[in-house]
């Protein structure tokens, strides 16, 4: 799955979370649900791909 984030985005993303690397970083945002413009959430569920 692909999430399109602005660069100020990604900043204000990347400082909230923890962890000293990018890497780190991701894995300690847990997992994340889509939700679909209708309002539904997208019923997939996916592991890290590196």
């Amino acid at each position: 799955m692909y999430f399109s984030l602005s660069e100020s985005e990604f900043a204000a993303l990347k400082n909230q979370l923890t962890g000293n690397s990018i890497e780190e970083k991701l894995r300690s945002a847990g997992p994340v649900s889509l939700a679909l413009a209708a309002g539904d959430i997208y019923p997939e569920t996916a592991g890290w791909i590196w």
